[in-house]
């Protein structure tokens, strides 16, 4: 059964293993349920960009399965990440594209502005 309230940052430290102080430098980053996830052995994280489930698992020096989904044809995407490479891309042929902050970007609405176009 999936969580449906939030957390404290102590309990997300303590369930993943991963120091308080790194995950204060982060945000987007947690146990509720969204279109991008990645699983350190057995614990599952889910971020607000695909672009997320890279960099963390690397920031953390740690291998994560990935999985995500494509925003325009919603088929699954499948990887693995290491701190040194993406391996087991399924579809081979996927790629991610990142949406670049401009001048019209609301730093407080980053998630919509430039997560959810994949």
């Amino acid at each position: 059964m999936l969580r449906s309230h939030a957390i404290t940052i102590g309990q997300l430290s303590r369930r993943t293993g991963v120091p308080i102080k790194v995950l204060r430098t982060y945000e987007g980053l947690g146990f509720l349920s969204t279109r991008h996830q990645f699983h350190l052995g057995e614990k599952t994280l889910y971020t607000w960009c695909a672009l997320d489930t890279l960099a963390f698992p690397a920031l953390l020096g740690r291998t994560a399965r990935v999985i995500s989904s494509c925003p325009v044809t919603g088929k699954e995407i499948r990887l693995t990440v290491t701190p040194e490479a993406i391996t087991d891309l399924e579809p081979a042929g996927a790629v991610a594209s990142v949406r670049l902050p401009g001048e019209d970007t609301d730093l407080c609405h980053v998630q919509e502005d430039i997560c959810n176009d994949g």
